[in-house]
């Protein structure tokens, strides 16, 4: 059946532009009080968003977060999302959640209030490969109310050929890029309206995520990156004020380990950089 054919449905065309450009066109025609998302290979579990949604609405959240039945082609059988030490149906501001550890994952596991996202201007940052990580993170640092539920309400396929996976220098290259964005984008995040304690732990953040990007790059695994892409990365984060590292970072181990990678000569060596 065409999509015509229901009242319900709206069908947009438009050239591929990838997963961030497609659902940023969905939420600026999207008309319903809460928007989820569902990508191409998955499917919402029958019968099971009805009760999730009367959740939400109950309690007026901004960010409604339930499971995940993955299915995990390198093992046997299927696995459950798991959203950590979250409290079950209580409602939460997004600070809570992130100082109670919630990780900042698939957009698909969770309903959001199309009138969260539309005061805040949320929209999906183009052409990274972490959109979901990086929508959650935004998201997550200015909603008032959140809730997790145990209910399963999604089944997510996970392709091992997907981008996110691929062994190819060229998307290894364009991973660890799309890293430095996401660290830009977690200190820009520091500087908006929001707690002086949320601030610092977004700083903290982009710090760690810079020395964890670093650590990567002076693995054997990217030796075959070239001296060239490698100073590009370094130019990179200089250019956006996140290198070198200054002050504490989320522990005390990349704190210290920052102050060693802010000097040239231990960063050139371990990047094999000449």
């Amino acid at each position: 059946m065409p999509a015509s054919a229901y009242t319900n449905i709206k069908l947009y065309t438009q050239a591929n532009g990838g997963l961030s450009v497609a659902r940023n066109t969905t939420l600026d025609h999207a008309s319903g009080d809460y928007i989820s998302f569902v990508d191409s290979d998955d499917f919402l579990i029958p019968h099971t968003v009805k009760k999730v949604l009367g959740i939400a609405e109950q309690n007026q959240v901004d960010i409604c977060v339930f499971k995940l039945l993955v299915e995990c082609r390198t093992h046997s059988g299927h696995c459950l999302g798991d959203f950590g030490p979250m409290p079950i149906e209580k409602v939460m501001s997004g600070t809570e959640a992130i100082f109670g550890g919630v990780a900042f994952s698939s957009v698909c596991g969770s309903l959001f209030s199309k009138k969260f996202i539309d005061n805040f201007g949320l929209r999906f940052t183009l052409g990274i490969t972490h959109q979901d990580g990086d929508f959650n993170m935004r998201a997550f640092s200015v909603a008032q109310r959140v809730i997790f539920l145990n209910n399963t309400c999604y089944y997510y396929f996970r392709n091992n050929q997907s981008l996110t996976r691929s062994r190819t220098l060229e998307t290894r290259i364009k991973l660890l890029k799309d890293d430095i964005v996401l660290c830009e984008n977690a200190n820009k995040i520091s500087q908006i309206n929001i707690s002086t304690e949320l601030q610092e732990f977004y700083k903290r953040r982009s710090k760690s995520s810079v020395v964890a990007l670093l650590l990567n790059l002076s693995k054997p695994k990217c030796d075959d990156f070239g001296v060239d892409v490698k100073k590009e990365f370094v130019q990179t984060l200089k250019d956006k004020g996140l290198y070198p590292v200054q002050g504490r970072t989320l522990s005390w181990k990349t704190t210290l380990l920052a102050k060693l990678l802010n000097n040239k000569l231990i960063l050139n060596h371990l990047l094999k950089i000449k």
